[in-house]
């Protein structure tokens, strides 16, 4: 295979996610999140079992199951349905950090930051109190 072809999914899924998405053994937490269903799925420690038990073919179920549920993963990345642990704002890419990087780098993002700011600001300052609540007054007990 043409080695511009190939992608690495762990590392793409980490760039996007983080290093958050899901707990280890990450590609078996990312199958159960997303309710993939592999019933052929083998750790590392039953594909070492399996193959010193020359089970074969239990083997080859589980090199299928993964591939399958791989591709399934990398399905629901391209299609933004992905189920991890990652945060909204790490998922979306917005962070404080990046916001300030965002407005350093360019006037027009810092001068649109502060007329958003200002609007919220006169917006709460200026805000008319709402009305008093008509309540009946309650006889006073002596």
């Amino acid at each position: 295979m043409d080695e511009n072809k190939r992608h690495d999914l762990k590392r793409i899924i980490g760039t996007v996610y983080a290093l958050s998405h899901a707990k280890r053994p990450q590609l078996h937490q990312l199958i159960e999140q997303n309710r993939i269903e592999a019933r052929a799925f083998l750790d590392s420690k039953g594909e070492t079992d399996a193959f010193m038990r020359n089970e074969f073919g239990k083997l080859l179920q589980s090199t299928l199951c993964k591939v399958e549920a791989t591709a399934i993963l990398f399905e629901r990345l391209s299609d933004g349905t992905l189920k991890t642990n990652a945060s909204w704002n790490r998922r979306h890419g917005i962070r404080a950090s990046g916001l300030v990087e965002l407005a350093a780098k360019h006037w027009i993002y810092t001068l649109v930051a502060l007329g958003a700011a200002t609007f919220c600001l006169l917006s709460l300052l200026l805000e008319p109190s709402p009305p008093p609540l008509n309540r009946p007054a309650t006889p006073q007990r002596r």
